[in-house]
């Protein structure tokens, strides 16, 4: 996949997942827990909240989700509501499976998110780009790296 577009990526995600960009611009997005269904405004960076799901390659399950919110939180989130909703998301994963969110959460001790980035590309930029040069963005081709060493 080191050749894999950004672009690319992101399409099969969507895919995969059947999910659409339509979302990124709705006024408010939904957020399932079980059967319940809650409504938030749109802080308008869904489209890098899925990037971060490319990056990372993790699915938008609720295991996914609580290992992008650990990944978002740990390396800054651009709104309170983004940060409560990732705070939500590790307490319920941490009710579930203590130690296996300990675990994500020092997984990205250093790591760089899309909201905050070292190089400030513009979301077309960030899709041109080989996926292997998004995940050096984030730090996670680091990451990749002293795991294997």
């Amino acid at each position: 996949m080191s050749g894999t577009s950004v672009a690319d990526a992101l399409a099969a995600f969507l895919e995969t997942h059947r999910m659409d960009r339509g979302g990124y611009r709705r006024r408010v997005f939904l957020v399932r827990l079980g059967p319940i269904t809650l409504p938030f405004p749109n802080p308008r960076f869904l489209a890098l909240h899925d990037l971060h799901h490319v990056a990372l390659d993790v699915p938008p399950t609720f295991w996914g989700e609580v290992e992008v919110s650990a990944f978002e939180l740990r390396s800054g989130c651009p709104s309170a509501l983004i940060a409560l909703l990732c705070v939500g998301a590790l307490a319920f994963g941490a009710l579930v499976a203590p130690r296996r969110v300990l675990s994500i959460w020092a997984r990205y001790k250093g790591a760089r998110n899309l909201y905050r980035p070292r190089v400030r590309l513009s979301y077309e930029e960030l899709l041109a780009l080989p996926l292997s040069e998004l995940r050096g963005l984030t730090m996670l081709e680091q990451e990749e790296e002293a795991i294997r060493c």
